[in-house]
């Protein structure tokens, strides 16, 4: 009787967590609106198919610690975090641009800033591991959703698995 009732309970506790989750969404689009930022169709979609993405990668357990993980950096921190991402990747197309050797000290630290950030957000190798995955298998439709050029970007990727590679 316990275990079924464990199970029972478990279930409802995960059904929670995705309503938590589905209202935090809402609430963000509410949010815009009531910001009057109402994104364009196509940038609406593209929210969606990323979070679907988002969500066929990581278990609701997965979520639900990124999820903790963003909310203890707060939106300061998140805001910080996309600022230092851009000078990153600027940093590293300028690398990547000029040839720089990837076992390079100046690329080496700038590997070691890019899993630093990564390393704000998630929760382990676990969670870094799926995240990986979900780039190897939708590298391309990532990149085209981001401010650069998508195949530099993909490149700029690769650029920096090799450097971290010859560490």
């Amino acid at each position: 009787m316990r275990a079924v009732l464990v199970a029972q309970l478990r279930g409802l506790e995960a059904h929670a967590a995705e309503v938590a989750r589905l209202s935090e969404r809402l609430h963000g689009l509410l949010d815009r609106l009531d910001d009057g930022a109402l994104p364009d169709p196509a940038e609406f979609m593209t929210t969606l198919e990323l979070m679907s993405m988002f969500e066929t990668y990581f278990t609701p357990e997965q979520r639900d610690r990124l999820a903790e993980r963003r909310a203890e950096l707060g939106s300061d921190g998140v805001d910080r975090a996309r600022y230092e991402f851009r000078d990153l990747v600027e940093d590293g197309f300028r690398h990547l641009r000029a040839g720089t050797p990837t076992d390079d000290p100046e690329v080496t630290e700038l590997v070691a800033k890019w899993d630093e950030l990564g390393g704000r957000f998630h929760d382990g190798e676990n969670t870094k591991q799926v995240a990986r995955s979900m780039w190897t298998d939708n590298s391309a439709d990532i990149a085209a959703r981001l401010p650069w050029p998508a195949e530099e970007f993909i490149e700029l990727m690769a650029y920096l698995d090799r450097a971290r590679a010859s560490r």
